[in-house]
């Protein structure tokens, strides 16, 4: 039986600057002597964590490899310690991008493929989006090729509460699986049951080039997508500030109807490259730009200049209407990976930066390298804390985890590694060309996990929760019945269990529970704890 962790939430004061705010609890680094990049990742309830990467070694922690580039999935304990490993792929260029726990434990895998042997096997011609499912212990139990006999890059995968996939990217041509096309590469976008079987596919597009680059499950049985567009026509009908490179996002509902869509951006560039819903059932929108008009103000560099841009956080809401919006960077080239909402309604933001300035400080690399660059907003969109990690001229940083308010797990990449900076790890078959890095970060400003005695002991896993939560109890000495209670932040109770056992774990199905903070409560007739669940979707 876990230990009980409670949180204890306090405020400080912030600094002008955001010095030792964040701490490395633990890294380490995986691979072998060749290319090794970290691209996903997911924590079990057991603390446990899961990688998705794409490796082209075939030594070291890798051990094998079917002839180029493969999807390497592995497992560490709480500390990091490699456990095992699978690498699944083919003879050409296989590369994961995402990676989703299963409602049944075990893993969903999405990526792209050139390869038609080895574990593959259905591709169209071209390169196909690549999707696979595996047991708990990385077995491949199915796989599917998506695409038509033209080239289709994957980019995002989601789950919704039934188990049903969403995979997201962009298409050319029609055929195979692909029903339509607009013109060029348009946002082509699946849906799948769990056993990975079509039930439907959808273009959206114009005449020219639009990338798809996010999908995300809605609660009303829809999906909203985002990506960037370069033309006006066809389905895109959102008034551009100008005709550039836009930001475009589309809200569907359960029958593939467009409830509405929206373009954000101004003179320049702008994308979007993932959505999440937030707890007031809006959205929120992490993409880049280099304007600094239209809907973009803030912006650090020169606006327009080739491969200078920011990172751009656009709230918006239920209808895409933009409430806040809000520039990241410094003068150098900025470029986001990740969004998460943590348990408190903060945004935890990811990227990688060149610049050691404007809202950067401390990289690393900043003689012409690039650093991990992490960013905590509070919900208006002010920073609570920004940190640089990195040593190495190229520190990429693609994928991460939140574990509690102060606790995150991320990865990426590392080369030529150097002990100047606060990541050194190497992997254990010595420096490839890149090598994976994962470590652990601990947010001082919330406070350090801590036991309190005169609270029951109750750990509930994952926080958030899309799918499932599962609260882990132990009841005091010589006590044999209990109850938890789940509330909304007005007071409704919304979910309930009665313990009859010391000890065990009640899993909570969130597929009828909208997201939103909620407030659970384990009570026995001598002691009560309370904490906070965020329901995301």
């Amino acid at each position: 039986m876990k230990k009980t962790i409670s949180l204890i939430t306090f405020t400080l004061l912030l600094l002008t600057t955001y010095p030792q705010q964040v701490q490395i609890q633990w890294q380490q680094c995986y691979g072998g002597s060749d290319m090794d990049k970290g691209k996903d990742v997911v924590v079990l309830s057991n603390g446990h964590i899961v990688v998705l990467a794409t490796t082209l070694s075939n030594d070291g922690d890798v051990g094998s490899n079917h002839g180029n580039y493969d999807f390497w999935l592995f497992e560490t304990d709480e500390f990091g310690n490699l456990l095992w490993g699978k690498t699944i792929g083919g003879s050409e260029w296989d590369s994961g991008k995402s990676l989703i726990q299963a409602p049944d434990g075990g893993y969903l895998l999405f990526g792209h493929t050139f390869s038609n042997n080895g574990d593959v096997s259905g591709n169209h011609g071209g390169l196909d989006y690549w999707l696979v499912k595996t047991d708990n212990m990385g077995n491949l139990l199915w796989q599917r090729c998506l695409g038509s006999s033209m080239n289709n890059l994957a980019e995002d995968m989601d789950i919704d509460e039934e188990g049903n996939i969403y995979v997201m990217g962009l298409s050319l041509g029609v055929g195979g699986d692909v029903s339509q096309n607009n013109g060029f590469y348009d946002y082509w976008f699946v849906k799948l049951n769990p056993n990975g079987e079509i039930i439907w596919d959808k273009n959206l597009g114009g005449t020219y080039t639009d990338n798809g680059l996010c999908i995300t499950s809605t609660v009303d049985g829809g999906v909203i997508v985002g990506g960037i567009i370069d033309d006006t026509d066809g389905d895109i009908t959102c008034n551009m500030v100008l005709w550039n490179k836009t930001a475009w996002v589309i809200k569907l509902d359960s029958l593939n109807n467009i409830q509405w869509q929206q373009c954000y951006g101004g003179t320049y560039t702008e994308s979007v490259v993932e959505i999440k819903t937030t707890l007031d059932g809006g959205y929120i929108l992490l993409g880049l730009t280099n304007s600094n008009d239209g809907d973009v103000s803030g912006f650090h560099g020169y606006p327009g200049e080739v491969n200078i841009y920011d990172i751009w956080v656009v709230k918006v809401d239920s209808m895409g209407a933009i409430e806040w919006q809000r520039c990241l960077g410094g003068t150098k080239d900025e470029s986001p990976s990740f969004i998460k909402i943590t348990p408190e309604g903060n945004y935890l933001i990811g990227g990688f930066t060149y610049s050691n300035d404007g809202d950067v400080s401390g990289n690393h690399s900043y003689s012409g390298g690039i650093d991990h660059w992490v960013v905590k907003l509070n919900p208006s969109g002010e920073i609570i804390w920004q940190q640089c990690f990195g040593g190495s001229p190229d520190d990429l940083l693609l994928g991460g985890y939140v574990i509690s308010e102060s606790e995150y797990v991320l990865v990426g990449n590392r080369r030529n590694p150097s002990t100047s900076g606060n990541i050194d790890c190497i992997a254990i078959g010595g420096f490839g060309d890149y090598d994976l890095v994962m470590y652990k970060i601990l947010d001082t400003t919330v406070g350090i996990s801590t036991i309190e005695e005169d609270k029951l002991p109750l750990k509930v896993y994952p926080n958030p929760a899309t799918n499932s939560a599962t609260f882990s109890y132990s009841l005091p000495a010589g006590t044999h019945q209990g109850s938890i209670e789940m509330r909304n932040t007005t007071g409704q109770l919304v979910a309930s269990t009665m313990l009859n056992e010391a000890k065990g774990e009640w899993v909570l199905q969130l597929n009828n529970i909208p997201p939103g903070l909620y407030i659970y409560t384990l009570s026995t007739q001598q002691k009560t704890t309370t904490g906070k669940l965020v329901v995301t979707k």
